[in-house]
Parts: C-alpha cells; structure tokens; sequence
C-alpha cells in the first residue's frame, strides 16, 4: 500500500526518503526517537552522494505522513527547530493523528482494533527502560508482549485483527489494573503527545471526525494551538470516512499542497474557523 502512495511522489521528480523511525527496539509512539528518526533520515539522503541533493537550506523538504506517519511527521516539525536547524522544511502534512496516548488507547481499547492500542503501549514503554512491563503483565500479557515485540510482526496488518475487541486489563496482574492512570505512566504519556512545541514548517493536517481512534477533537487543540503560536495551518475536517478509507482518498491533496509550498506559492490558512 505504502508503495503505491510513493510511486504518485516519484512521478511528481520528488525525491523520497522514508526513514525507519521507530528505531531497533521498536520504539512505537515514542515522540524523541520518532522525530529524531525523521529528521535524521532527511539528513542522510541530503548527505548521499548519488541523490544529487545539497545539504541544508538549499534543498527545500515537504513531511507528510498518516496515522502512525502522521505522528512521526507532526513529532518531527515540532522537534526540527531545536534538533535539526539546518534542514530547509517548506511544509508538513500529516492526518488520522493519535494526539494522546490515553484517547487512542481508551479508544481502541476492547475494539475491532485493539492490537493498535497494545502495541502502543508496549512501544512506549519500551522507550523508557526504567520501566520493566514484565513485573505488570499476567502470562497471557507477557505472550502478547512477545509477539509485538517479535520482528514477524513488523507491519501493522500482521496485528490490527489479531487482538480484536481484546482488553488491556486482561494482560495485566489483578492488582495493576489501573496502570496507565498511574503517575508515572501519565507523565510517559504526557512527554509523547502533540502540541507541545511550536512546529518549525506550515501545516496542512486532514482529520476524519469519525476516527476510531478519538483523536479528532484534540487534533482541533493541537491545531488552534499552532496557529496562536503564529504557524500557518490548514486544518480540513472529513464527515465521509473512517480512519482507514481517509488514508486512501486524501493523500494526492496533500502532495498537492506540499507542492504549492515548493513551488513558494501562498498559502491559505483557516486558523479564525478551525473552532
């Protein structure tokens, strides 16, 4: 799937680098790792010989992601103006956005797709090696720990339906239960939302109002809030779509806009209807 969306970029003369940004302890939803690994990417294939790129502000970048790709665009934006300065970001595009741990696992938690929200937990946390999830987990939460952690299950589809309508707190020991409402698990979860950073390039963000993943009021946050923190924002609502049908049918808009924004042609912005 996610070749068939790059071909229509390579046809527009773009180049593409897609970085594997969950790192190799598959570090999934974790803000710093992610963003780092975007930005990192860019810089390896402007330092690639072969690619004809220059580096720094000489080749303008577009981002544009969705769903889990959207985070790891919408991390990078927000990361780029501290981590990487040098790189000339001209715009980012990003869609069907978790923009807080605890809606998409409360969300998910117990439905169709609850392996998505598993997998989120176990991801995060594995970036915080202070936390050991072993000692909360029962037998059953240890062997679902396993598998999403083994590299057979590298790819989202080999786990969105095998978990389905599954709850967490049926991994866990009777006794931690209440886990992800616990200090310590809220502060993890705080570190790795969006909108914490004022994002260094303009965004163009699409979200579906019936995202399963219950992210779609938070999105309308996080935006309103780049735009008072003086970024240009694009926020367009969908009525029509699920999460999975937006990730087919709003692509090309996106590479339209990001290819205004190479093009240095204006941008128009809804921050004064956005709500």
């Amino acid at each position: 799937a996610e070749t068939l969306l790059m071909t229509n970029i390579l046809q527009r003369g773009w180049t593409i680098v897609t970085a594997d940004y969950e790192g190799p302890n598959n570090n999934w939803g974790v803000a710093e790792t992610t963003a780092k690994g975007v930005l990192d990417g860019i810089r390896a294939a402007e330092s690639f010989g072969p690619a004809g790129l220059i580096k720094g502000k000489d080749t303008p970048v577009g981002m544009v992601g969705y769903s889990g790709g959207g985070n790891a665009t919408g991390w990078a934006n927000e990361w780029a103006t501290s981590y990487a300065p040098e790189l000339n970001l001209v715009g980012a595009a990003y869609g069907g956005v978790g923009t807080k741990l605890q809606r998409v696992v409360s969300a998910l938690n117990g439905q169709l797709f609850a392996g998505i929200a598993f997998a989120g937990i176990f991801g995060v946390t594995s970036g915080y090696p202070e936390i050991d999830m072993n000692q909360y987990l029962n037998k059953r939460g240890k062997q679902v720990m396993k598998e999403l952690k083994s590299p057979h299950y590298g790819c989202i589809t080999d786990f969105v339906f095998k978990y389905a309508f599954q709850k967490f707190r049926d991994l866990l020991n009777v006794q931690d239960r209440d886990l992800l409402t616990r200090p310590q698990f809220l502060a993890i979860a705080d570190d790795n939302r969006l909108g914490r950073d004022r994002p260094k390039a303009p965004v163009y963000w699409y979200q579906t109002y019936y995202d399963q993943m219950n992210g779609y009021w938070h999105a309308r946050e996080v935006a309103n809030k780049y735009c008072a923190d003086g970024q240009q924002v694009y926020f367009e609502t969908s009525y029509k779509e699920e999460h999975a049908m937006q990730a087919f049918s709003r692509p090309q808009r996106a590479y339209d806009w990001l290819s205004a924004r190479f093009g240095e042609r204006p941008m128009k912005t809804n921050c004064d209807a956005i709500g």
